[in-house]
């Protein structure tokens, strides 16, 4: 599941408009010319430092009929992850509801295709209802390709309501030529930016009287300000310089000396009153910049008169400052700037905690690509940091590398060793866990639980989750969803922590296959996350109701919430991802919507390939095996199973709705190795019982009822059976009795006939399994192709079918043809063979 947010990287100073001077030159003409055509996707600003650019186009957005948000980008942008961020959060201050489709890629662990990026982000685009511009400010700063690939990708398909305003120095890597070909853009160069000569006049008579108010030569330029203002505003500014925003506070501990107080309030104030240099970040008047090209002279001033040492501790004050403030992206853009290891290093050990506890495993990721592997590889605590990582990541296989990394380095450091112990243990107790090791793990989870420090919100979050779901396994579910329950009654607790808390109580109830208590339960959990805005919250409450729907076979229900999970698959973690594949498919393929399952069939497969998760793939290949065998496709079946690499499945812990190894007993049969089946599905029971998996110990008991039958042992079939529909009674767990078709139909009726108490379930049972059968085939055949199926297995002519159904014989030859499309077969012989096959009609001598 998923931490509070403690922190957010997105700096409301930086989606702000600049602040206009008070002495602007309104550019009638120049507003004019880019109000033509401006309805176009793309207008283009493109000139050197100190044209007016930003000026230009922030008083041009206030005077025209759209709504307009401004993202000013810094070299920190260039992570798509935080551009991203950055894009949503400006729409967002005029369209609160944007975002529902991109926002999804942002914190998922594998952020997706360029394709699906692009895709999420038009179809958010593409729902505006009103018309929107978005200024890109500072767009020079962007180097990553993957960010201008996608910025071109949104440009190929213009949005009638969305509108982009790109400000740069440089043009931008973008199709631009084809953009001016087609007329999507129009162009705003140093040329159009040029004062005209009206504009030249006014623009003097201001300069002379700036001049004479404050006593400055006419031939002043930047640098004669500089030698001409006082020690303390010139030590403002130099210093100053290096930080891309400041306030009074944080230029008072950057400049303070020797325990020497600076008074930066009355600088900022004279510079304003004298509007000097200074542009406004925020409407309180709190946050400043310098214009670009007055900071870089300001910089290149500060070089000469300073040393480097000088200048890295002003970054490493800086470095201070924020992160005592809680602005941990700006804190490590001045760590990085030290160019500094051991400073950079001692950042990311301090903070790391904080982008996690915010599910931002992302931004430590990118602290850490700052840091050498040798240095990581020697340093415990960010080999732990790493490990959080690829614990977001899923990326499971490399975790018991980087524990014995930490044990070898372990001598070193005892103290250290002693400070890390509990979230080594927490990643000790992770890898027992997936490997079978309950008891153990359960034993690590609760020490981690009690010896963790309260900081450390994530590993708190994810100890109570693995334990609650070890205690069931072991069968002290009930002690475990007491205490759960006490913490949650006692109030003034985080809404967060008790999402989390909610959520290892439905783990609990699922795994007891208690389906009514879970839904109960996860109703509770979504009506507590309705005021979080987390779809990481949104996408685990629409899986768990569709897993719960699916199996009590409330397909319209099912329908509905895997949907709502599939738009935020990519949030799910664990196998949820997967399984919302799983119960998306199952249920399309039961309501018979073709179109849709191949959609989601072939999206499966594109997720898979993006997210390279061996477990992703060995359960996704697998499911494609069970959907190949509900077809009937053995070929398929084979092709499918051969690509299921059983190595990496993850087992029969979880309530899956998709287990490799129980698909594994399920081809076994279907390839008619119905002895090599039972005895692979006894070991799997045995062990699911050791552990109390209801739902899967219901389905394994199906289907090991099933190989009896198929054994000719009605007895041990029925044994079997009886067990499953006892245990699946109280949940009302439907759906495994339904894939098992007619197969089991008939064993049903025998044990309804023997036990009163489980009549009304079974009744219920064999009622809905017919269903199945609408499965088999593509398309479901009509009754009059049902009736010339039989006619065409008693051998029969077309002209003696016609007769017997008084039909003319070209209607019969339109069914046939019907027919051998809809059941992939070319003859007569074949249809009525594949007919029989499916149970569509009864076996005749024709096809033996």
């Amino acid at each position: 599941m998923m931490e509070w947010d403690n922190y957010s990287p997105i700096l409301i100073t930086k989606l702000q408009k600049p602040n206009l001077p008070e002495d602007l030159i309104h550019r009638k003409k120049l507003v004019d010319y880019v109000n033509e055509n401006i309805s176009r996707p793309l207008t283009l600003v493109s000139a050197g430092a100190g044209f007016g650019k930003s000026t230009f186009v922030s008083n041009w957005i206030n005077a025209i009929p759209y709504k307009s948000c401004w993202f000013s980008i810094d070299e920190n942008d260039n992570d798509i992850r935080i551009f991203l961020s950055y894009l949503i959060a400006a729409i967002q201050t005029q369209i609160p509801a944007f975002g529902e489709n991109i926002y999804r890629n942002i914190y998922s662990p594998n952020i997706g295709s360029l394709e699906i990026l692009t895709n999420n982000l038009i179809n958010d685009l593409n729902s505006l209802q009103e018309d929107i511009l978005l200024v890109l400010d500072d767009f020079q700063n962007i180097t990553n390709i993957e960010i201008t690939n996608l910025i071109s990708n949104i440009l190929k398909y213009p949005l009638g309501k969305f509108h982009l305003v790109i400000i740069s120095r440089i043009d931008p890597p973008l199709p631009l030529a084809k953009l001016r070909a087609s007329n999507k853009m129009k162009d705003i160069r140093s040329s159009h930016l040029r004062l005209s000569n009206d504009e030249i006049k006014l623009f003097i008579q201001k300069i002379e009287r700036f001049v004479n108010e404050n006593h400055l030569s006419e031939t002043y330029f930047i640098e004669e300000i500089i030698r001409q203002i006082d020690k303390d505003t010139l030590k403002f500014l130099l210093q100053t310089s290096v930080l891309q925003k400041f306030n009074n506070e944080l230029s008072n501990f950057v400049i303070s000396e020797n325990n020497m107080a600076f008074n930066s309030k009355s600088i900022i104030k004279g510079l304003l009153n004298k509007n000097l240099f200074l542009i406004n970040l925020d409407n309180n008047s709190e946050w400043f910049r310098y214009h670009h090209l007055f900071q870089d002279t300001l910089q290149e001033e500060l070089k000469r008169q300073c040393d480097s040492r000088s200048i890295i501790n002003i970054h490493k004050k800086a470095v201070v400052w924020f992160s005592s403030n809680g602005m941990f992206d700006e804190a490590f853009y001045h760590a990085a700037k030290t160019n500094d290891t051991d400073i950079i290093v001692d950042f990311v050990k301090e903070n790391m905690y904080m982008p996690l506890n915010a599910n931002k495993w992302f931004v430590l990721e990118k602290w850490l690509k700052h840091i050498p592997d040798e240095v990581i590889n020697n340093n415990p605590k960010l080999l732990i940091a790493n490990m959080w990582v690829m614990q977001h990541k899923g990326v499971f296989l490399v975790i018991p590398e980087l524990i014995e990394k930490i044990e070898e380095l372990k001598d070193n450091n005892i103290e250290l060793y002693e400070e890390i112990k509990p979230q080594l243990v927490f990643f000790k107790a992770v890898i027992n866990f997936w490997t079978g090791n309950i008891r153990e793990s359960a034993g690590q989870f609760d020490y981690v639980r009690n010896k963790i420090t309260s900081d450390k919100i994530g590993a708190i979050s994810l100890s109570s989750i693995y334990y609650a779901t070890a205690l069931q396994m072991l069968g002290n579910g009930d002690e475990a969803y007491k205490e759960i329950q006490l913490t949650i009654s006692k109030g003034n607790i985080n809404p967060d922590y008790k999402v989390i808390l909610l959520g290892s109580l439905i783990f609990i109830k699922l795994l007891k296959g208690d389906l009514y208590a879970a839904e109960r339960i996860t109703k509770q959990f979504g009506e507590t996350t309705e005021s979080l805005n987390n779809n990481f919250y949104v996408a685990w409450y629409n899986f768990f109701m569709g897993y719960i729907s699916f199996q009590q076979y409330r397909l319209r229900d099912a329908l509905m919430y895997f949907k709502n999970s599939m738009k935020f698959v990519y949030l799910l973690n664990i196998q949820a991802p997967i399984d919302t594949f799983a119960g998306l498919l199952l249920t399309l393929k039961i309501i018979q919507n073709k179109n849709e399952y191949e959609q989601i069939y072939n999206k499966l497969t594109s997720f898979t390939h993006e997210w390279n998760n061996p477990s992703y793939n060995t359960t996704a290949f697998s499911l494609k095996t069970r959907l190949a065998i509900i077809e009937n496709n053995p070929q398929k079946a084979v092709e499918n199973f051969k690509k299921t690499d059983m190595l990496f499945d993850t087992g029969v812990l979880v309530f899956n709705i998709e287990t490799p190894r129980i698909t594994l007993c399920k081809f076994l049969i279907y390839q008619g190795k119905t002895g090599e089946a039972i005895n692979k599905l006894t070991e799997i029971l045995n062990f699911l019982k050791k552990i109390n998996n209801i739902p899967l110990i219901i389905e394994t008991l199906i289907i090991l009822s099933t190989a009896y039958v198929k054994e000719n042992k009605d007895e041990a079939a029925i044994d079997k059976l009886t067990e499953a529909v006892n245990l699946a009674e109280a949940g009302h767990i439907i759906y495994p009795f339904i894939e098992a078709k007619e197969e089991i139909k008939a064993l049903l009726l025998k044990i309804k006939s023997a036990d009163k108490n489980t009549q009304e379930f079974i009744s219920l049972l064999t009622e809905k399994i017919p269903d199945i059968n609408e499965i088999l085939s593509d398309d479901k055949l009509s009754n009059r192709e049902l009736d010339i199926v039989n006619l065409l297995a008693q051998r029969l002519s077309n002209q003696e079918i016609a007769d017997k159904l008084f039909i003319s014989v070209s209607t019969v030859k339109r069914h046939t043809i019907n027919i051998y499309q809809k059941l992939d077969v070319n003859k007569r012989r074949e249809a009525v063979k594949k007919a029989v096959e499916l149970g569509l009609i009864k076996s005749y001598s024709f096809i033996k």
